[in-house]
């Protein structure tokens, strides 16, 4: 995959942010310019060991937090996106790092934009990961999720024996375009944390905080002519979770976007093929490096 180990427990660090504890992946060079990246909801932080190796080695230093509420990170005050951005602004400080090229998949990517227009001295560059809110249209089953009373039920079934293993074969199936192609580690990590209540608890309320029962409320596709930072907007696409034309649609509101679509790859590429994610990302980061600096 990245030609040598993946990322290890090891390489998970904590600090406390405003008094919360939040876990973080930590590798690289210390001095190197600083990268980081937010997973989507459900997920964790070592969702990015499949290619935090690559990115190190190319001279960066990879940090990737766990969002509040998943893996070890304790949960927020509040899951508003523009609060979440916040709190990744209060991350940075408690890390020392000033500002970074700012990364994210899924809702990870929403948040980056938000921190990107909020604290726009803090982003460098953005690197969108089918993102979330580009678009109302959302996979039926995730909107589902959001009526009253569907994510408790939900989270109820998961708990019970054998849930956890439930819930990482459909999260398999929705997330990843071949789930036969699915690392060993990303099964270990869903059977892990899928049973963890405050995960199921978080992940419902993000999927809230930005949809409802007819898809993505949460749009921010008209602000991007807002940001003037080099972005990569990399799609899967056959992403069924949210469409590869919000990244078309994306890409030409941007004044200084590009669009990369992956074939074969659904909605987490990283995971999915890092290959094929990691090409076209160390391009856009040595294409722009002068940007960054």
């Amino acid at each position: 995959m990245t030609g040598r180990p993946t990322t290890t427990e090891a390489e998970i660090a904590r600090i406390d942010v405003d008094g919360r504890a939040v876990e973080y992946l930590d590798t690289g060079p210390p001095v190197g310019p600083a990268l980081v990246l937010l997973h989507g909801d459900g997920e964790t932080a070592r969702d990015w060991r499949w290619v935090a190796p690559a990115l190190a080695d190319a001279g960066h230093r990879v940090i990737a937090p766990s969002l509040p509420g998943h893996g070890g990170s304790v949960p927020p005050a509040s899951y508003a996106m523009e609060d979440l951005a916040v709190w990744l602004a209060r991350f940075l400080d408690a890390v020392g790092i000033a500002a970074a090229t700012v990364g994210g998949n899924s809702i990870g990517g929403l948040i980056a934009i938000h921190l990107a227009l909020g604290q726009p001295s803090r982003v460098q560059r953005l690197l969108l990961v089918d993102s979330a809110g580009l678009g109302q249209t959302v996979n039926p089953l995730l909107a589902a999720e959001t009526l009253p009373g569907a994510g408790e039920a939900a989270i109820g079934m998961t708990l019970f024996p054998g849930g956890p293993q439930l819930r990482a074969f459909t999260r398999a199936g929705n997330l990843f375009a071949q789930p036969w192609r699915v690392p060993a580690g990303w099964w270990s990590d869903q059977f892990r944390w899928g049973g963890n209540p405050v995960l199921l608890d978080a992940s419902v309320a993000c999927k809230r905080a930005i949809m409802n029962g007819t898809g993505q409320h949460h749009v921010v596709l008209d602000r991007l002519g807002e940001l003037n930072v080099p972005t990569l907007v990399l799609w899967g696409l056959l992403d069924t979770i949210v469409p590869v034309v919000h990244g078309r649609s994306a890409a030409r509101r941007l004044s200084d976007g590009r669009l990369e679509v992956l074939p074969g790859c659904g909605h987490v590429p990283h995971v999915e093929s890092p290959k094929a994610f990691l090409a076209p990302v160390l391009r856009f980061l040595e294409q722009t490096k002068a940007a960054a600096r």
